[in-house]
């Protein structure tokens, strides 16, 4: 069995985060200045939003090393 390791170490869960800052950052820079929100950035950060919480809410696949670097059994 491989080692597994913690969602939040599973790059696939900071992809979603980074990307939903991607979106958020811009759009609280325009409800700030009260100008209307872009389209574009909505969409980036609904979909970073929604990248994390099938990531750690719905993949039941544990979290391993890739290549199975951390894969301790014995393969003999």
């Amino acid at each position: 069995m491989a080692d597994t390791k913690p969602w939040y170490q599973s790059k696939v869960f900071w992809l979603g985060v980074i990307t939903t800052l991607l979106g958020v950052i811009p759009i609280v820079t325009e409800l700030a200045s009260q100008t209307s929100v872009n389209p574009a950035a909505l969409g980036t950060a609904l979909t970073g939003i929604l990248v994390v919480i099938v990531r750690v809410w719905f993949t039941d696949a544990p979290v391993t090393h890739p290549l199975g670097l951390g894969d301790k059994s014995d393969k003999s």
